[in-house]
């Protein structure tokens, strides 16, 4: 199965994909924001894996200075915008592999997000990159994103057709329910009802001084694996992470990635790159 990593959780420089073949990393793909879209172009020839671009860290930016922007939002008028901002954000994209949206902002609404989807459809084409929806966790006491419920969402792809599957992040889900066994749960839906796109595995702890409790904070592997991006403190462990993989081969799913925040912020860079090295070699050993 093909790999995907996230090296905007390791550095904030997207000038560093510069380095991605020289450090041993190019049959990997790499997750970015959109923001890094000129590096991803300038250094394409260097990244042999899937590209996947993701929307979410514009969207969290926008919606500290306007709640109201998202293609789930109840407020009209930030519901256009993030449809404009979409088709704006594919046609750039439209050369990557995958594109990955949100049901954003908190406190969202089904039918404005079932009006977006609608809206969006006639710009999407055969020829651009896939489309997945990235799960958050929902709206609820303690949320760390608040978007919308997976149900809701499954609704709304198939209600109104709109060609797109979900992507299961490993650490919202498990946070969204308080359980280490709700990601898996979710990827036994999603195949049941033929939606699912993927899994990135992002780690969350019930409790640590340096992840946090219970935080969206991309949390290393835990027990079972062996190396430097491994915390013992993390819930997602070895076994649990192998029950999501059989879970996208019974799908015919045929990419995983992961996103590990390197942490603490005064490693090296040499230091962040060994931390990339041993979740590549992670993702190598789950197939």
């Amino acid at each position: 199965m093909k790999k995907v990593l996230a090296p905007y959780a390791a550095f904030s420089s997207p000038e560093l994909l510069s380095g991605w073949s020289d450090w041993g990393l190019g049959d990997a793909g790499i997750e970015v924001p959109i923001s890094w879209m000129d590096s991803v172009n300038l250094n394409r020839a260097k990244i042999r894996g899937p590209i996947a671009i993701t929307g979410l860290p514009s969207l969290m930016d926008r919606i500290q200075t306007q709640a109201g922007y998202g293609l789930a939002s109840a407020d009209e008028v930030g519901r256009r915008q993030a449809v404009a901002d979409f088709k704006k954000a594919y046609e750039l994209c439209r050369h990557v592999d995958f594109f990955e949206f949100h049901s954003g902002p908190r406190s969202p609404d089904v039918q404005a997000f079932r009006r977006s989807l609608l809206d969006l459809a006639p710009v999407v084409s055969d020829s651009g990159p896939a489309l997945l929806l990235e799960h958050c966790d929902r709206f609820a006491p303690g949320f760390a994103k608040g978007f919308l419920d997976l149900d809701s969402e499954i609704q709304a792809i198939q209600e109104t057709g709109f060609p797109a599957r979900i992507l299961i992040n490993w650490g919202r889900s498990a946070l969204e329910a308080r359980s280490a066994d709700e990601p898996r749960r979710h990827l036994v839906r999603l195949r049941e009802h033929g939606l699912l796109g993927g899994i990135v595995f992002s780690g969350v702890c019930s409790a640590s001084e340096v992840y946090g409790n219970w935080a969206d904070s991309h949390a290393p592997f835990g027990p079972g694996f062996q190396g430097i991006a491994q915390d013992s403190a993390s819930l997602m462990s070895k076994d649990r992470v192998r029950e999501c993989v059989e879970q996208l081969r019974l799908a015919g799913v045929s990419w995983f990635g992961a996103k590990i925040q390197v942490l603490p912020k005064t490693l090296s860079l040499e230091q962040r790159v060994d931390w990339l090295k041993d979740v590549h070699r992670f993702l190598g050993e789950l197939g």
